[in-house]
């Protein structure tokens, strides 16, 4: 796999990056951006076997540049940068499994009334690399607006940099007023992505949950799906688009293929038998 380095090398950088004064709230929101910005999921971690998921669970939770893990690393990480900004906080265990004593991994902290709220990083992390809102920061106990205003308080968000769901329906729009081909209208979406996140800052996990959102939210489409596959034989996951054209007009149906290239961090059209010949199998669809 192909991971990105960040400017990022250890959590004093990100400690540092938090001002003084804002609020409890603000502290542990800035936090939680920021960390989720350099932290990318090992999408290898759910093909392990069961004692494997146990050593990789119970490896080091330190911080190191990439940022690569599952959710314990990151909520041990987000709890240690509270800690240090003096925020009350603790670890919630979630799904515990008794037969490899693993679970989900989530943050509890306090705020400055001593109220708990609830979050989980890694499943936000998708969300985060591709300036969206988030869906488990405190979303219990925070609404929609007070989490806005939070975040054009510490800069996440503005007028001119609003988060990406506000491009959505235009974008919608302007694709699916064309009569063309579906393959044609995903290559659209990729020529837009550049709009939605910076391809060199996202991981590859979290790149493929925001690619289906798109695909469901912009282009609207049936006919599209995105899969992921896994080659045992190199410990690879990959990822491929299916575009598929029903027949119309004596026309006969046809499929179109565009695989992603981890080197380009693009996709590109290839034939059937590539993906064959690539060992790539067909994969579940990818679920945000």
């Amino acid at each position: 796999m192909i991971f990105i380095k960040t400017d990022i090398n250890s959590l004093q950088d990100i400690i540092q990056k938090i001002p003084t004064n804002l609020s409890i709230l603000e502290k542990a929101r800035l936090a939680y951006l920021e960390l989720g910005k350099v932290s990318f999921y090992e999408p290898i971690y759910k093909y392990l076997s069961d004692y494997e998921q146990y050593e990789y669970f119970n490896s080091p939770t330190s911080y190191r540049n990439p940022n690569i893990g599952i959710c314990n690393k990151f909520t041990c990480q987000y709890l240690e940068i509270l800690r240090a900004l003096g925020i009350k906080c603790y670890e919630k265990k979630v799904n515990i499994d008794p037969f490899t004593n693993t679970y989900h991994s989530e943050a509890v902290f306090f705020d400055d009334n001593n109220i708990e709220h609830l979050t989980s990083l890694a499943n936000d992390l998708s969300r985060i690399q591709s300036h969206s809102k988030t869906k488990y920061f405190a979303s219990t106990t925070l609404s929609e607006q007070e989490l806005a205003q939070i975040d054009e308080k510490i800069g996440y968000i503005s007028k001119k940099n609003p988060y990406i769901d506000a491009y959505l329906e235009p974008c919608s729009r302007l694709i699916n007023r064309y009569d063309i081909k579906e393959s044609e209208k995903l290559q659209l979406l990729f020529h837009f992505l550049p709009r939605f996140f910076d391809p060199q800052k996202i991981g590859d996990d979290e790149q493929f949950k925001v690619l289906k959102f798109l695909n469901k939210r912009v282009l609207k489409s049936q006919n599209n799906s995105i899969y992921r596959s896994y080659n045992p034989e190199i410990h690879e996951e990959n990822y491929y688009f299916k575009s598929f054209m029903p027949p119309s007009n004596n026309v006969p149906p046809s499929t179109t293929y565009f695989l992603f290239d981890k080197n380009t961090r693009t996709y590109k059209e290839v034939p059937y038998k590539e993906i064959i010949k690539t060992k790539i199998l067909e994969g579940t669809q990818l679920y945000c």
